[in-house]
């Protein structure tokens, strides 16, 4: 009996490290629940093909805003890179995507870390208000917050 366990768990060892060495693609292994992956990682559910990467760039030039959000996404979250997460962030909001108008609005409030380079509290409130009139709810509810912060009457 103690031998099947050994070899079961040596086989499952060795089966994970294959998959997250990039030997077996883990999305084989994923359940789909209501539209979300389970057991994979976030790399591997935004990650995209050069090909696949190409055509929403293309997308993304003739002023799709979703294609615009998804290499947003994959360079956010897949394939980090700041300078092109932001740029694409910020071609989304202004082709109108409100949850672009939104993440745009508050990586613009960071005073800290790695998004301080893009701080500019006029324009995360120009930004937050786009989405807020575009339907957004947490826009809409984190609005009123931002604009005390740019009256001084309350810190970040």
């Amino acid at each position: 009996m103690r031998t099947h366990v050994k070899a079961i768990n040596f086989f499952f060892s060795l089966l994970v490290i294959i998959c997250f060495s990039g030997g077996i693609n883990m999305s084989v292994f994923a359940e789909e629940e209501n539209n979300r992956y389970i057991g994979v990682s976030t790399k591997t559910i935004y990650n995209l093909t050069d090909e696949e990467r190409e055509v929403l760039e293309k997308k993304s030039f003739d002023g799709d805003a979703a294609a615009s959000f998804r290499l947003y996404e994959y360079y956010s979250l897949s394939n980090p890179n700041l300078e092109k997460e932001f740029q694409y962030l910020e071609v989304a909001a202004t082709q109108g995507h409100p949850i672009a108008q939104y993440n745009l609005g508050c990586l613009m409030t960071r005073i800290r870390g790695p998004y301080t380079p893009w701080y500019d509290l006029d324009k995360a409130i120009y930004w937050m208000e786009k989405s807020a009139k575009n339907g957004d709810k947490e826009a809409k509810r984190n609005l009123p917050k931002l604009k005390k912060v740019k009256k001084g009457e309350a810190g970040c």
